[in-house]
């Protein structure tokens, strides 16, 4: 199931898509060897800039909307590749879904990774041992050690 996401994302053209995707590794590494030699500039630069608009409350609103904007969008791709709808109760809606350790280990699993979840299973290209469940059926499996919902498909009481 594809879980709609809330923000229509612009695509490049298909011409630049392919540009891109071609050069990566030649325009990473241009991008690096820039930096490198001129990290001093890019700097002081930042620096200026910042000096001169870190106060002004429009570009503090302005960021703070693009940092929601990207926590939505990388949501939306996670809950996209573990399936898009809670695996116990079948909920889809973006705003009661997250993501659970299969194995019972986020607590630990989080001491080790030292950041937030999305980003990391974006960059570990979605490993295996998690699942979408939605928030009632998550915060019930960590207290009852089992969903109301899987209880009463099994029979128990």
């Amino acid at each position: 199931m594809v879980v709609r996401c809330p923000i229509r994302i612009m695509s490049q053209s298909e011409s630049s898509r392919k540009y891109y995707v071609k050069n990566r590794e030649k325009r990473k590494t241009a991008s690096k060897e820039y930096y490198v030699k001129n990290k001093k500039m890019i700097n002081e630069k930042k620096k200026v800039w910042y000096d001169k608009n870190a106060t002004k409350s429009e570009f503090r609103e302005h960021y703070q909307l693009i940092e929601k904007l990207a926590r939505l969008r990388r949501k939306c791709l996670v809950m996209d590749k573990y399936g898009g709808k809670c695996s116990c109760c079948g909920e889809n809606r973006l705003e009661f879904l997250s993501i659970d350790h299969i194995n019972g280990n986020g607590n630990q699993h989080r001491k080790q990774i030292v950041g937030k979840i999305y980003p990391w299973l974006k960059r570990n290209k979605f490993p295996p041992g998690f699942q979408v469940l939605c928030h009632n059926c998550n915060m019930s499996k960590e207290w009852n050690s089992i969903c109301p919902h899987k209880r009463d498909k099994d029979g128990e009481r």
